[in-house]
């Protein structure tokens, strides 16, 4: 989606955090990556840059990374709750992600960039653990409409009112409110 929408004169670059520091996981997605530009009729140079960091990261090195840039983009196939794109919200940046499992716990139109999703079969090829499962595949079309949005700003910013919702009902004094609650209820507490 990015060789699809991006161009060498978009003022963007892509970064893509792989691994734990094996130099050779960020060598084998620099081919996948010419791959998929040739794929579309494109050459690497040919889109907006995209930078691959191999690296383990500390929390302030990972918060470092997100604070670098502007979006926080995913294309999950499925996520538990994504605290990269948490930690991305509430550091204000603008968050796209698919509209598909626990996003849907945090995220909505009013604070983040959607992209429309539906279950599918997984496909062959993938990992044996999850043959003959299912998982959400967000819309390639749509999330090539929402990047153009976001990258050549025709899109109004919502990363302001994810942070604010993010402290608001996130913040650890109110988790730890409602899991008081919750041991209160079941008797575990006074």
């Amino acid at each position: 989606m990015w060789f699809r929408t991006t161009t060498a004169d978009d003022d963007a670059a892509l970064m893509i955090k792989v691994g734990k520091g094996e130099a050779r996981a960020a060598e084998r997605l620099v081919a996948v990556m010419q791959d998929i530009a040739a794929s579309v009729g494109k050459r690497v140079r040919d889109a907006a840059p995209v930078i691959v960091k191999a690296m383990a990261a500390t929390d302030d090195e990972m918060t470092a990374l997100l604070a670098s840039g502007t979006h926080y983009w995913s294309l999950s196939h499925g996520e538990g709750w994504d605290l990269p794109a948490t930690q991305a919200g509430a550091l204000g940046l603008e968050v796209i992600a698919p509209d598909h499992s626990a996003y849907g716990t945090w995220l909505d139109g009013d604070v983040a960039w959607l992209i429309r999703s539906g279950v599918v079969a997984v496909p062959p090829g993938v990992r044996d653990i999850y043959r003959g499962l299912t998982w959400w595949q967000p819309d390639e079309e749509h999330a090539c409409e929402v990047l153009a949005q976001a990258l050549r700003g025709s899109a109004e910013r919502r990363g302001p009112a994810l942070r604010q919702r993010l402290i608001r009902d996130y913040a650890w004094d109110k988790v730890a409110a409602g899991l008081l609650t919750v041991l209160k209820d079941a008797g575990a507490c006074p």
